[in-house]
């Protein structure tokens, strides 16, 4: 690291370039933030698919509160399974950001289904891919894509997952070395 052998010149104790030293070598955790998309209604009340289900006045009010506190871990990238009710969670995010919404299909609930290994290396692909993402999926696939990484399982079993939460996970390579759980942002 050209910055800390430079750094390194410049200080006069042995004890403050051995601090220097272990710094420049320790690991370096990404974040990745996985959303649940916010609050859409009841299934059972739309009769549209299940994909375009919109957010719900709650949803819209989470969504704010998440566009509230998501840049607090600069966001540089935004993904999205693309049903409507995940894209509009996190579109707000992205537009400040000025940033896409890159739709991910293999984190929606069939792909997971199918293949839950593609959606684990995709969401690893994501998180390790530079800079900090925002991923928003859904409550049939957080909690297994979560176990997968190796997140330690709430009391009840799986990773918890309400819609609107936020899974703040650092990551050193593909190992999960920090995770916090924020149900209500």
């Amino acid at each position: 690291m050209a910055a800390a052998g430079d750094a390194a010149e410049r200080l006069t104790y042995d004890q403050d370039r051995d601090v220097l030293s272990q710094f420049a070598a320790a690991p370096r955790a990404v974040t990745a933030l996985v959303v649940r998309h916010a609050h859409a209604g009841s299934r059972s009340e739309w009769d549209g698919p299940d994909e375009e289900r919109p957010l719900s006045a709650k949803g819209r009010d989470q969504v704010a509160a998440l566009t509230a506190f998501l840049p607090l871990f600069g966001p540089t990238r935004v993904h999205s399974v693309p049903n409507v009710r995940c894209v509009d969670s996190v579109a707000p995010l992205a537009r400040a950001l000025g940033t896409p919404v890159t739709p991910e299909p293999a984190l929606a609930e069939a792909s997971y289904k199918a293949s839950p290994e593609d959606a684990v290396a995709r969401l690893r692909a994501i998180a390790t891919a530079g800079g900090t993402a925002v991923v928003c999926s859904q409550g049939g696939v957080i909690p297994g894509l979560l176990a997968a990484l190796g997140v330690e399982s709430g009391v009840e079993g799986a990773p918890p997952s309400r819609k609107g939460s936020v899974w703040v996970l650092g990551l050193d390579g593909d190992k999960v070395v920090g995770a916090h759980y924020v149900a209500e942002p």
